[in-house]
């Protein structure tokens, strides 16, 4: 989970902006809505929903969250156009921004710094919680254009000797002592503590406005899943059922059925007849998978939503004829359900986008409702959600000078 958050010289956050996850003690509303953190008496918060009007800084959070996501596990700097935007209108010439990110992985407390131009990693440090405060896992700093790694000196006893010796080889200027480490040693090389931390980057999910899933047909094959989304659709939406339908297709028939930008090239790729090799479009926007056949024919899959008719009939719908509601919250679930069942956090911007308010609610009353393992924090502009009967509300909480 999130404990907190700080980013500088970022977009519209020029000075340091700062949230905190951590619940307050004033407050004992919904006490099941938090969980402990571990060697503390504090607890955090399982959901976390930021309001907002249009330009107070909510969507340049969430970039800044999964930018430090990016850095720390990724490859991001010297790409064009550079991901890095620095704040635009800075009083003097300051060229790195700065993030800070502290979580709970595996029981342990951890907190990520790092310092970045456009093109080069300036400083970064990984520290850990050890009898009740921050010691550093390992720093890096730069001198003289030079990236030097110094390890703690409790996490120095225990280090693995493959990742003393990168830190010795020397480290890129364009990627993070991290992402390095747990490439070229390996997760099960790097030993528990600095694993824990990369696999947590690794699982942090962020999910846009404009984010779909791109297995849709795969991960409601889960009866499971499926029994869990069905739930939530027939309750908010009227669609009663999920399934998936499959047809048998010679090779022309399926380019009649792709969209156009999916060269007929890419049918030459499915030569799998058990695997599914090629997530497509139809011509409504829905997904398809497609499995090459021995006989060269093809097994197309969709998904479709049934619908209960007049006289106790009921229909099918192509997810493209259904609501742009109903897609986002399809869209959503895998997420929702992953989240309530792993230790894992997912970050959601716009959860309102295309949704009405009851759809919202309904999405956050299934994670708040149930025991869970994971932590949501979201966007929103939609007041409704602001309901006391719901969530332990904070007021005045401010974005880079914004209420």
């Amino acid at each position: 989970m999130i404990l907190s958050f700080s980013v500088e010289n970022f977009r519209s956050f020029g000075d340091e902006a700062r949230i905190s996850f951590v619940a307050g003690t004033r407050s004992t509303d919904h006490a099941g809505h938090l969980a402990q953190i571990p060697e503390s008496d504090q607890k955090v918060l399982r959901t976390s929903v930021l309001y907002g009007a249009n330009g107070a800084g909510k969507s340049n959070l969430f970039r800044a969250m999964q930018i430090a996501r990016d850095l720390a596990i990724g490859n991001i700097l010297g790409i064009q156009p550079s991901p890095l935007q620095p704040f635009k209108f800075q009083k003097t010439d300051v060229s790195c921004s700065k993030f800070e990110i502290t979580f709970v992985s595996e029981s342990r407390i951890y907190r990520y710094r790092i310092q970045v131009s456009a093109r080069a990693v300036h400083r970064e440090s990984l520290d850990w919680v050890r009898k009740g405060s921050f010691e550093p896992i390992y720093e890096r700093t730069v001198r003289e254009g030079v990236s030097e790694i110094t390890f703690g000196l409790a996490y120095g006893e225990i280090a693995p000797e493959k990742v003393r010796a990168q830190g010795v080889a020397g480290v890129s200027d364009t990627r993070s002592f991290l992402a390095l480490l747990c490439e070229n040693v390996a997760l099960q090389g790097v030993g528990a503590e600095i694993a824990s931390a990369y696999r947590w980057f690794r699982d942090l999910q962020f999910i846009g406005p404009e984010s779909i899933h791109n297995s849709l047909v795969e991960v409601y094959s889960d009866d499971s899943f499926r029994r869990f989304a069905e739930e939530i659709l027939e309750n908010a939406t009227g669609v009663r059922g999920l399934r998936i339908r499959d047809q048998i297709l010679t090779a022309d028939e399926v380019r009649r059925m792709v969209r156009p930008d999916f060269a007929v090239g890419t049918l030459a790729n499915l030569t799998s007849p058990s695997v599914v090799a090629m997530t497509m479009k139809n011509g409504m926007g829905s997904e398809i998978q497609v499995r090459k056949n021995p006989d060269s024919t093809f097994t197309a899959f969709e998904l479709d939503a049934e619908h209960d008719l007049e006289s106790g009939r009921s229909g099918f719908l192509d997810l493209g004829d259904e609501s742009d509601g109903t897609k986002r919250l399809i869209h959503l679930l895998p997420a929702l359900y992953r989240v309530m069942r792993e230790d894992r956090v997912c970050v959601i911007d716009e959860v309102d986008r295309s949704m009405h308010a009851l759809l919202s609610r309904s999405f956050l009353r299934k994670f708040l409702g149930n025991p869970t393992r994971g932590q949501l924090i979201l966007t929103t502009q939609e007041d409704s959600l602001l309901d006391a009967e719901i969530f332990r509300l904070r007021p005045g909480l401010q974005l880079g000078g914004r209420q």
